[in-house]
């Protein structure tokens, strides 16, 4: 932020792979091509070696006319890099033959929704990029009507959980959270371990299991070393960040669940403020791997979208265009977080509420978001016990039982940049896993006490409001404004604060959070809980966790 203009001089060169190089070699020439399959003629962007269509694995491509209309747009303020001079502007343009790219647009004051606009190839220090300025008034292009919505999945019967033991959270721990740890990343994992398995009333010998996270720096085999762990009969890692932090748990629950481990501990540490720091996302780098995974990044980071509150940014502008939500409907989000963290001993923001006026003079990082929209970088670590409801009602404390749990993906599904169906806002990951965790318990929104929805930026609680059926569909706002989402309203939204007040560890600590709401040990308890949702944002692949207290 104000301390992170950082060198990056020229704009991310992109990688790529035989499947999308044409793309990248027409503009060199001067031609914005769109891939087309050879068996269907279904045009498609990003590129894909398939096509979703027919299944076809050949193509060819044309040369788009590159006329189109805004869908998204945001403007970037912070943080700030030599190459891309801020304030500048970064879209979603649907191009009249029928594709959505990612752009930017110039002016900054022309890039609004529903503008017409023309591509221009420009060279950025020798990497040809197509940006998008406004069509003059001699009527050049016209725009076709926005594509049809994909018709809605059919919800498949969510089934029954597979037979054998039930299955509960024993233990939790973690560490301070803070700006500046001054230990390792594996320092903090084998603390926050240890601090779990003591609150079990377990030893690191009785832990056979760990599940944490893919990009996660501390491998399970290290962690075991410190901890003296001689043998793990199970391990994994999940993919998809804030996306499966909640299927941390499930993946655990389903080990126990069929004997393939007896304890599983699952964690997740790092020093995200004093070392690599999310917020300047992959400004600081470049892409250099031809992997798929590296290669989505192609479509967005060379536009200088390049962390996740662009990637929110561009989800949240069209949310409000849709419904009317204004800036200040997510600033309601964010003094709720920050109220109850200020009653959170263990919150980095403990004793400093603040007020609508504060949230609406803070300043612009990515408009639509403002600084109090945003999570704050953190430095520590959380882990969680898990372990058979047998086992658990031994043990320390209150079992949180595992009463349903879900993942889902929805259809074209990206990892960040989810921009690809009909409408950026839609949410049809989060609601496959709504059906699936009401469906797998036989519960539903009027069942919970309080919720932990992921809050890394604050109109990605409004997503999950709606999903989950806490109201209808564009009624988040309202909701949230004339209902609440406070201790002693309907559904306490977040009441350690979440990452907003208490700390960004990936929605980790929300999961404490719930077994503490479980337990009857919060800081700010709901009273009487017998269940508590744990949910992940839009624009990634889903989870969700529903946790119960012991029958």
């Amino acid at each position: 932020m104000d301390d992170s203009t950082a060198a990056l001089r020229v704009r991310p060169r992109p990688s790529t792979t035989p499947d999308t190089r044409f793309w990248w070699d027409g503009l060199a020439a001067g031609e914005l091509r769109v891939q087309r399959c050879a068996g269907c003629s279904t045009l498609r962007h990003p590129p894909d070696p398939g096509c979703a269509e027919c299944g076809s694995l050949d193509w060819d491509w044309l040369v788009s006319a590159g006329h189109g209309t805004i869908h998204s747009q945001v403007v970037v303020h912070e943080p700030r890099f030599e190459a891309f001079p801020a304030p500048y502007a970064v879209a979603l343009v649907d191009l009249d033959e029928g594709v959505r790219l990612v752009a930017n647009v110039e002016p900054v004051e022309e890039a609004v929704i529903g503008a017409r606009v023309r591509a221009e190839i420009r060279d950025f220090d020798g990497l040809a990029l197509p940006v998008f300025v406004p069509c003059d008034r001699s009527g050049e292009g016209s725009a076709r009507p926005p594509a049809p919505l994909r018709a809605a999945v059919e919800a498949r019967a969510p089934g029954r959980p597979p037979g054998g033991r039930d299955v509960a959270v024993a233990g939790i721990g973690a560490t301070e959270f803070s700006a500046r740890s001054g230990r390792s990343e594996l320092r903090l994992a084998v603390e926050a371990v240890r601090a779990a398995l003591d609150d079990a009333g377990l030893r690191p010998g009785d832990v056979d299991g760990m599940v944490t996270f893919a990009h996660d720096s501390s491998p399970e085999v290290a962690v075991a070393r410190s901890l003296g762990i001689r043998e793990l009969s199970f391990t994994d890692r999940l993919h998809y960040g804030g996306g499966d932090y909640c299927a941390t748990v499930a993946h655990a629950a389903m080990a126990v669940r069929t004997g393939a481990a007896d304890v599983v501990v699952c964690y997740r540490a790092f020093n995200e403020r004093s070392g690599q720091r999310y917020g300047l996302g992959f400004g600081d780098k470049q892409i250099q791997h031809d992997s798929a995974d590296e290669a989505q990044y192609a479509w967005s980071l060379p536009f200088g979208l390049l962390n996740a509150a662009g990637w929110i940014g561009l989800w949240a502008r069209r949310y409000m265009h849709e419904t009317g939500a204004t800036s200040a409907d997510f600033g309601r989000v964010s003094v709720a977080a920050r109220t109850h963290a200020a009653a959170n001993p263990a919150a980095r923001f403990h004793g400093r509420p603040i007020t609508l006026d504060d949230h609406q003079a803070s300043r612009w990082i990515t408009e639509p978001l403002r600084l109090l929209d945003c999570c704050m970088e953190s430095d520590g670590g959380v882990a969680l016990v898990v372990t058979s409801l047998d086992r658990a009602r031994d043990l320390r404390h209150r079992p949180a039982v595992v009463a349903a749990a879900a993942q889902a993906t929805g259809p074209a599904q990206h990892v960040m940049a989810d921009y690809y169906r009909a409408s950026v806002t839609d949410t049809a990951a989060l609601d496959a896993a709504a059906r699936r965790i009401w469906g797998l318990s036989g519960l539903g929104p009027d069942d919970v006490q309080a919720a932990i929805l992921y809050d890394h930026f604050s109109p990605a609680v409004l997503a999950q409001l709606e999903s989950y059926g806490f109201c209808g569909r564009g009624e988040a706002a309202a909701y949230v404004a004339d209902t609440g989402i406070g201790v002693g309203d309907r559904v306490a939204v977040n009441p350690h604060g979440g990452l907003l007040g208490e700390a960004y560890i990936h929605g980790m600590n929300g999961l404490a959070e719930a077994v503490r709401q479980i337990r009857g040990t919060a800081a700010n308890q709901v009273g009487a809980v017998e269940h508590v949702l744990c949910s992940s944002p839009p624009g990634l692949p889903a989870s969700a966790l529903l946790l119960a207290t012991p029958r």
